[in-house]
């Protein structure tokens, strides 16, 4: 069902990041989403070649990427506090109500030290 309203699905595994990236420009892709971040498998290095005008980070993996070529997050605070965001490189586009569970202690143990500013409560 899916497939039906989609002008085109590429299966980009066995390409390269270049060639897939290239393959995404010359497709006229307008928005990519990233749903991987720096899991396993993830791609990246495709994102690194800027092949859309708008590229989001969402879901799949609510950390920062630390990256200047994913400059948006689609985001709850919960998963990321509005306290969190200075540690992110991404800003953040914040849905409503709360749509991921997100442990940031163990995501961010960092900024969870008992010395840390930000108190463990917070999260």
């Amino acid at each position: 069902r899916l497939e039906e309203g989609l002008h085109a699905l590429r299966d980009i595994n066995p390409l390269g990041d270049l060639e897939a990236a290239e393959l995404m420009q010359a497709d006229g892709i307008h928005v990519l989403v990233d749903l991987m971040g720096y899991t396993h498998g993830a791609r990246t290095a495709v994102l690194a070649h800027r092949p859309a005008p708008v590229q989001v980070a969402f879901k799949g993996y609510m950390s920062t990427s630390g990256s200047s070529y994913v400059p948006l997050i689609v985001a709850d605070q919960v998963s990321v506090p509005p306290e969190l965001a200075p540690f992110y490189s991404e800003k953040q586009v914040y849905l409503s109500p709360v749509f991921a569970a997100s442990t940031h202690a163990t995501n961010h143990p960092e900024v969870f030290r008992s010395d840390a500013k930000v108190s463990r409560q917070a999260a």
